[in-house]
């Protein structure tokens, strides 16, 4: 059984990429703006640029954009009576938008006159994982666009993968496309303030100049870029091969979707919720579900687990330990699920005599973490008896004595005000004389009060 799990393929690389047919394409860097970087995500701006022309529009998502995707691209959904609206947190100005549907239909218009005297159409862009093809791909079926799509983009290329070929092999580093366009124009005396590259248009152009650069070609000036895509036809991916991965990606998120009781106790906290999608998404890509690993487990144990993980060149011997460990108190109904643990840094106080370290007093990632079963036992101090609120115990001092008399001082003190109070009130009244001539005083009346 271990032979057919490991190999089974899940994309074929000699199909990977393909020369579409035709000579005379028009390269375009087209970038993409979305609510987060999942399948399931929307578009909200379509950006496309050449030397020549730019087209941008923005969309109308139906779901609101995640914390990570408000930070990246400075937009947030808000409410203006009753309705949504884009704002952009820059400018703090609401942004004009279209449906879904009309945004496309623009793109679509946009390409066709592009493509007045072409072949057809080849875009660029610049990522580490194939995101922006497919969510374009998956747009477009929604909205039943493909086939005139098609008729017009005949491909994509990442200029990473050029890049990867050009400078350094598989093993460079990732850059992004700020920064790559940095890289090569290092010698370069442009001084320029750095650009925000939150917006998908900034970014189209940032792609395109880094791939003129890579290909060595004409200037960014230039308006021909025919020459461009002799350069790139190595690296086209036709869209036959986007609607492919397509498909294979929905696959995928089937199996990642089938580890989330796996990774349950990564959830609680951020360093591990990374940790998990980076395993989930590895395993999927491996052609690995839940169900599979199950099914491993009861026929080898743990040695099959083992055995299965070993090919996988993009695990390290660690994460490769724990996953072991983590599958098989999961599988195993006798042991307790394990969930990790982040040690907190210890901060060492630096003194006065003392040189600084060169840590800072920070520890590395693998070192924080640990596992312990999820059912630990902790330790707690025993209850404390508590008074209920509002009742209090009496003291063995005779306190209760000194409280009574202190309410009977009060009350004879209020006495006394109200009867000064009501003396006030009273006035005497006028002097009669009776009939004798001697004068009698009448009570007295309460004064009125007014």
């Amino acid at each position: 059984m271990l032979p057919d799990i490991i190999g089974d393929s899940v994309a074929n690389a000699d199909t990977k990429h393909g020369n579409p047919e035709g000579a005379n394409f028009k390269a375009i860097a087209i970038d993409i703006d979305t609510t987060g970087r999942r399948l399931c995500d929307k578009i909200f701006q379509l950006a496309a640029f050449t030397p020549t022309e730019h087209f941008e529009q923005y969309i109308m998502p139906s779901v609101n954009l995640n914390s990570a995707a408000r930070q990246r691209h400075q937009v947030c959904v808000i409410k203006v009576k009753g309705h949504r609206v884009l704002k952009s947190m820059q400018s703090n100005k609401i942004i004009k938008t279209e449906s879904e549907a009309t945004g496309f239909r623009k793109l679509i218009g946009w390409l066709e006159e592009q493509n007045s005297n072409c072949d057809g159409i080849v875009f660029i862009c610049h990522e580490k994982r194939k995101f922006i093809p497919l969510m374009i791909v998956q747009s477009l079926i929604n909205l039943n666009m493909l086939t005139a799509f098609a008729k017009l983009v005949k491909g994509f290329v990442n200029t990473n993968n050029l890049a990867m070929a050009t400078m350094g092999g598989t093993d460079r580093m990732y850059f992004n496309v700020r920064n790559l366009s940095k890289l090569l124009n290092k010698g370069s005396k442009d001084n320029a303030p750095e650009e925000f590259v939150g917006s998908a248009n900034a970014r189209a152009r940032l792609a395109f100049n880094v791939a003129v650069e890579l290909c060595d070609r004409e200037p960014r000036s230039s308006k021909d870029s025919g020459s461009l895509c002799q350069a790139l036809s190595p690296y086209i991916d036709t869209m036959d091969i986007e609607i492919r991965d397509l498909d294979l990606e929905n696959v995928n998120l089937k199996r990642q979707n089938s580890f989330r009781p796996l990774f349950l106790n990564y959830f609680k906290t951020t360093v591990h919720r990374v940790r998990a999608v980076k395993f989930r998404i590895l395993l999927a890509e491996n052609g690995l579900d839940l169900g599979i690993l199950n099914e491993i487990w009861n026929e080898i144990r743990m040695q099959g687990l083992i055995s299965t993980l070993a090919p996988i060149e993009s695990l390290t011997s660690k994460e490769k330990t724990e996953l072991v460990i983590l599958m098989d108190s999961y599988f195993d109904p006798k042991k307790i699920d394990i969930k990790p643990v982040a040690k907190a840094a210890r901060r060492r106080r630096r003194h006065n005599n003392s040189p600084a370290s060169t840590t800072g007093g920070k520890e590395t990632l693998d070192q924080n973490l640990s596992f312990q079963p999820d059912s630990a036992p902790k330790t707690s101090t025993p209850n404390k008896e508590r008074v209920p609120n509002g009742k209090r115990t009496r003291s063995a001092n005779g306190n209760d004595s000194n409280n009574e008399n202190r309410n009977e001082d009060g009350n004879n003190q209020r006495g006394k005000v109200r009867r000064k109070r009501n003396a006030r009130r009273m006035k005497p009244a006028a002097h009669k004389s009776s009939q004798d001539g001697a004068a009698t005083e009448q009570p007295l009346q309460e004064k009125k009060r007014k």
